[in-house]
């Protein structure tokens, strides 16, 4: 017989050594299956051994058992008890058993007939000691002493002979200790009468015998070959590998499962109470239209309000601006019921506990009424006369300094001027909340809105200097006519409300429709050309007809074109545009009518320059400051026949004529040529006295003529 376990287990009562011993039979006797049997024996403080009842035999038996059969046992959590007891398994005498296979890994055993074949050793070898003072020589001296305060693994001793039969003496099997003494309590048993506890000892092993086959231990190793084997009531068979601050781990989280429901619980009662309670008030430091709303239901607070809204009159001040409001200025009513239901929807009800760190500034607007228009001229009016003789702020710019060949940053400045904006806003929500003392402050002033230390400045600068030397080209049919220098472009650069920058659009359109237009357009400018049938040279200036450059458009195009950093031309756009781009010639073809008012003569000119007719006319009366109209003009359209209606110039309330016409084609407004069958002669001086009224007064024939062969949009240039 080989002993392989021999442990010590724990006693919550008593300081008796209990110890149990698993043995394994190592008989070759053929048939011999039977298993090993186990025996409690209970050992007093002189080394005497008792056995045990039968009760706790059969548990250390049913122990063994489950050591046989690993799945039908579960593993618990050791616990450190106060003292312990050693309980011994004695083994039943020796018997052979048959030889078999055998499994050379200690402690693996299959069933009965298939234990491992062992070698009995000599001597039975210790378990390696933890360290920690030297072991006392019995186990009464062990558990009298815990003054050390530290675990130790007494050694296993032969048991003494017994008062019913003679207990054999235990080889110095490994055995590893299952529970330890906490030196706090060890203090308190040595004054304990020794009696006492002696007599406690065989009624306590019954006790832990039953919790051995409920408490896991760790495994011990045989110094024989240094693998670890199941302790003698490790139930699963399987090495528990834990270490004990694993273990008291995982004993504390199943301890405070129930806290841990339990304080989730008081949570959920809470969250709930005060979801029913805040979804009819308003949390603590809540401002609705910027009155204090701490505590109150919608119904209180709208009640306040409709009692103060009949008799509203407020004073408004601060920042030079003087201003009273009444009821009656601005129409103002108040809807309670309106305003109570809105005001329900803001309360925070089952968010509160989000709403709490939230900002708790609301405004309702609905259920209080006036007129804003009259609110608004009242508050412009106001402001406009505080800011007489104040000053305005004015944002950081950039101007372009020569020395340093760069644009460099212009501080800001700061004013004391109100802003009509923010003082509307101030005084709209006061009066909205029938606050009726309202503040301007400083928050109302003008401000700058970029400053040099902004973070978004020195982007700005940057952009800046990235155009200081930008310039482009301006074509007109695809031709070189203008250039944007540098100098032009760093006169327009500023930045705009997103701090960005720009050129400013003002200045570019003025450049546009100014100094470039003047010299672009051909519109009424002064030109002179040469007839070409008698090669008179005549200078005219006036009309509509000829180059206009559009300013508007092209000084959107500039701006892109800056905004983009781009050096590309740009083709200039007009809004007319003539034959021929020059400036003070003939920019019309050489077809075209003219009209030569010191002559009273009537000439049009094909594509060859060729007379297609030539007519004497009538123009405007000059006495009576009726005359025509001088420039180059084109015909608008043609009309045939048609009926002329004068003005009313004599103001009787009718036209001064009206009269019906063949041909009518008119060059400028009320201005054009037709026949006037009225009339006796052309020609001469007649338009001195007997003129018309502004029209080119032609011969019937002529004027069907030049019906048949002019076109909409024919050139027509009227000249002295």
């Amino acid at each position: 017989m080989q002993n392989l376990d021999t442990e010590e287990v724990p006693n919550d009562n008593v300081g008796d050594s209990v110890w149990i011993t698993a043995n394994t039979n190592i008989d070759k006797t053929p048939g011999n299956d039977e298993p090993d049997s186990v025996e409690l024996v209970s050992v007093d403080s002189s080394g005497a051994a008792s056995p045990v009842s039968n009760n706790s035999s059969a548990t250390a038996k049913r122990n063994v058992a489950a050591r046989q059969k690993p799945s039908q046992s579960k593993a618990l959590a050791t616990r450190p008890k106060a003292r312990t007891t050693q309980a011994i398994a004695k083994t039943a005498p020796k018997q052979k058993r048959p030889s078999g296979p055998t499994n050379k890994a200690a402690g693996s055993l299959r069933n009965p007939q298939e234990r491992p074949m062992r070698r009995r050793p000599a001597a039975a070898k210790q378990l390696p000691q933890q360290k920690g003072p030297a072991r006392p020589r019995s186990a009464a001296k062990a558990l009298g002493s815990g003054s050390s305060g530290k675990h130790f693994a007494p050694t296993a001793k032969a048991l003494p002979p017994s008062s019913s039969s003679a207990a054999p003496k235990l080889p110095k099997a490994a055995r590893v200790q299952a529970s330890h003494i906490s030196p706090k309590k060890a203090a308190t048993y040595p004054d304990a009468p020794e009696k006492k506890r002696m007599e406690t000892r065989s009624s306590t092993a019954i006790v832990l015998a039953k919790r051995l086959s409920q408490l896991p231990m760790p495994s011990v190793v045989l110094k024989s070959n240094k693998q670890k084997i199941p302790s003698a009531y490790h139930a699963t068979g399987n090495v528990d590998t834990r270490t004990p601050l694993t273990k008291a781990k995982q004993f504390v989280a199943e301890q405070i499962r129930t806290p841990k429901v339990a304080v989730i619980g008081v949570f959920l009662v809470i969250y709930i109470i005060g979801s029913l309670f805040w979804s009819t008030r308003f949390l603590p430091g809540t401002k609705v239209n910027g009155m204090d709303a701490s505590w109150s239901t919608p119904a209180a607070l709208a009640s306040r309000l409709e009692t103060s809204a009949p008799d509203y009159d407020a004073k408004v001040s601060g920042e030079g601006v003087k201003l009273e409001v009444k009821q009656a200025d601005i129409n103002l009513s108040f809807d309670a019921d309106t305003w109570k239901e809105d005001a329900k929807s803001s309360l925070p009800s089952f968010a509160w506990p989000l709403k709490l760190f939230e900002n708790k500034e609301i405004e309702i607007p609905s259920g209080i009424s006036y007129d804003q228009q009259k609110l608004e001229n009242m508050v412009t009016e106001a402001v406009k006369v505080a800011n007489k003789d104040t000053e305005e702020s004015h944002n950081a710019s950039i101007e372009y300094d020569e020395s340093k060949d760069a644009f460099v940053a212009v501080k800001e400045t700061y004013g004391n001027s109100v802003s009509p904006s923010h003082a509307l806003e101030t005084i709209s929500q006061g009066v909205t909340s029938l606050d009726e003392d309202i503040k301007l402050t400083d928050d109302d002033l003008k401000k700058p809105t970029l400053t040099i230390v902004s973070k978004d400045f020195a982007a700005v600068l940057s952009e800046a200097n990235k155009r200081a030397h930008l310039s482009f080209d301006l074509t007109v049919n695809g031709k070189k006519y203008e250039t944007v220098t540098e100098d032009m472009v760093r006169s327009w650069l500023t930045i705009n409300s997103s701090h960005s920058v720009v050129a400013d659009l003002d200045k570019v359109t003025e450049w546009t429709r100014g100094e470039f237009s003047s010299h672009a357009d051909t519109v009424s400018s002064m030109r002179t050309y040469t007839r070409t049938n008698d090669g008179k040279r005549i200078q005219v200036a006036g009309g509509t007809y000829g180059w206009s450059v559009d300013g508007k458009k092209l000084a959107s195009m500039i701006r892109k074109q800056i905004a983009a950093n781009s050096s590309e031309s740009i083709e200039v756009p007009f809004l007319s545009k003539g034959e021929v781009f020059v400036h003070g010639a003939q920019d019309w073809g050489p077809r075209y009518i003219d009209v030569d008012l010191s002559e009273q003569y009537v000439r049009m000119f094909d594509e060859d320059s060729n007379i297609v007719l030539e007519t004497q006319c009538v123009t405007g009366n000059m006495a009576e400051n009726n005359d025509t109209v001088v420039g180059v003009f084109t015909i608008e359209y043609k009309q045939s026949p048609a009926t002329l209606i004068g003005l009313d110039e004599d103001y009787d309330g009718e036209p001064d004529y009206e009269n019906e016409v063949g041909f009518w084609m008119p060059f400028y407004g009320g201005y054009g040529l037709h026949d006037a069958l009225w009339r006796e002669y052309f020609g001469a001086d007649a338009y001195q006295t007997d003129g018309s009224h502004g029209c080119v007064n032609l011969p019937y024939y002529a004027a069907e003529i030049l019906y048949s062969v002019c076109e909409e949009g024919d050139v027509v240039v009227v000249h002295w």
